[in-house]
Formats: structure tokens, sequence, C-alpha cells
């Protein structure tokens, strides 16, 4: 089981709602490796930047990702690449060339337009 959780939810609660979970349907549950959730930095000057160069959406994350270990460390991070996430990480996962080339461009503009 991938039980993800918000932030502001801390990794030993979600543990506990999935134990809870289990026993309640007279399962047992073994969680085998955790992770934070990362935190939304919304208000990051740079990914402001950012935005305002590219018009990135934001969306949220629905996978795991280092943004929550580089958080915990004080490194503010956030997720950016082309692709559908509903694909990510699947057998089936697949990224049109327009899409990586629109990421590019994006990318580019911001690096030679906003970061001095």
């Amino acid at each position: 089981m991938n039980f993800r959780f918000a932030p502001g939810r801390t990794v030993e609660d979600a543990e506990r709602e999935v134990m809870a979970l289990a026993q309640r349907f007279g399962a047992t549950a073994a969680v085998t490796d955790r992770a934070p959730a990362g935190p939304a930095i919304l208000d990051n000057p740079l990914l402001q930047e950012f935005r305002a160069v590219t018009a990135a959406p934001i969306e949220a994350k629905q996978a795991w990702t280092d943004v929550a270990q580089l958080a915990r460390v004080g490194i503010p991070a956030a997720n950016f690449g082309p692709g559908e996430q509903a694909q990510a990480h699947q057998g089936g996962e697949s990224c049109p060339e327009p899409a990586l080339e629109r990421a590019h461009a994006m990318l580019e503009r911001f690096l030679r337009e906003a970061v001095p």
C-alpha cells in the first residue's frame, strides 16, 4: 500500500492511520518505508519568479520525490518537469517530445531572464 498524505501531517500520524485502517478490517500491516510530505513553498521568491517568467502551473504532486528530504534540511524545493503525473512511474509511462521541448524552453527562458 502506498499511503500519501498532505504536508502538515506527521509520518507518525500517517502510520497510525494506516495501522488503524488495517485493524478495522481485520488485517495486519507492516510499514517498510516512510517519508514525510513535501511542503508547498508558494511564497518562495525564486519559485514566484520562475512562475512569472514561465507561467508554469502549480499542482499537487501525487508521488514521492526528494522535495520532502530537502525541506527537512532547510532547502526549499519544488518539482518541475514534463509529462503527465497520472502516468508517472508506471509501466506505460511516456512523455511526448513536444512536452520535453516545452519544459526545456521554459527552463532555458527562466535561466536566461531571471537568474542573475
